[in-house]
């Protein structure tokens, strides 16, 4: 599989193509390498590689909505959850820090090692 990244570093665009399978580092290695300037780095997948990355992260993010749905708590139905790589994103409102944590340990056994981002913001 092949991934072209782009990197755009204060104005300074460069083009590294990276081959898995023959290149030294691992995919994890990667990873780690650029989550530094990850908001700085864009990963262009071939088209199908694309699609099924999409598919397996909308499977992702369903098996988390259920979470929160099963959280017994219809106030966590509202949250929003977006899956980005090893990262699992809550944004939303709710009106109680219990919530927030509600939210965040109703996913976690789903999570499966993946890092929770709790962007959940609470009314005073």
């Amino acid at each position: 599989m092949n991934l072209d990244l782009s990197v755009n570093d204060g104005g300074l665009n460069s083009r590294t193509p990276i081959v898995f399978g023959s290149c030294p580092m691992s995919i994890d290695a990667h990873h780690r390498m650029y989550r530094i300037v990850q908001n700085l780095v864009t990963v262009r997948l071939r088209h199908s590689d694309r699609l099924e990355a999409v598919a397996i992260a909308e499977q992702m993010r369903m098996t988390f909505v259920r979470a929160l749905a099963k959280s017994g708590c219809p106030k966590l139905r509202g949250i929003e959850v977006v899956v980005l790589g090893k990262s699992v994103l809550l944004k939303g409102r709710v009106n109680s820090f219990y919530l927030k944590q509600l939210a965040q340990e109703s996913i976690r056994s789903s999570a499966n090692g993946m890092q929770i981002v709790n962007r959940i913001e609470v009314d005073q």
